[in-house]
């Protein structure tokens, strides 16, 4: 029984169509994995870190957490009036350490899946999961 390779398949017809099915699979999943990992609305994925306050909204903050304490407000009350506060006037920071990581990670996972798929795709058409040329 003659040894089959990589040239051999190349040969196929189906096996062309297969790998150019194969790649855009490949690059559908990048695409979509980082779309959905750019998209993401929790504000922790390449977005918004937290919200700052400038100068004169911070001082216009404090002097309306002095008037409720004064008043007998809760903790509870002033931490909700002060996130309220925040949303409203607040300028976001960004941050894309996270992404970064994520985009990295999930990048690598993908590539691996692929790849495995390949060699077992190899081994079960060929016999062998790293085949000659």
């Amino acid at each position: 029984m003659e040894t089959k390779t990589i040239a051999h398949l190349n040969q196929k017809i189906w096996y062309r169509f297969f790998k150019v099915g194969f790649i855009f699979f490949l690059l559908m999943s990048i695409l979509i994995f980082n779309g959905i990992t750019i998209y993401d609305r929790s504000g922790k994925v390449g977005g918004i870190n937290s919200l700052q306050l400038d100068d004169a909204s911070r001082t216009q903050l404090d002097g309306i957490m002095l008037k409720m304490d004064s008043q007998g407000a809760s903790d509870s009350d002033m931490q909700a009036i002060a996130n309220d506060f925040k949303q409203k006037y607040g300028k976001p920071t960004y941050s894309n350490s996270y992404f970064i990581k994520l985009f990295i990670i999930g990048n690598l996972f993908i590539l691996l899946f692929f790849e495995i798929l390949r060699r077992v795709f190899y081994y079960i058409v060929l016999g062998t999961i790293k085949p000659e040329k």
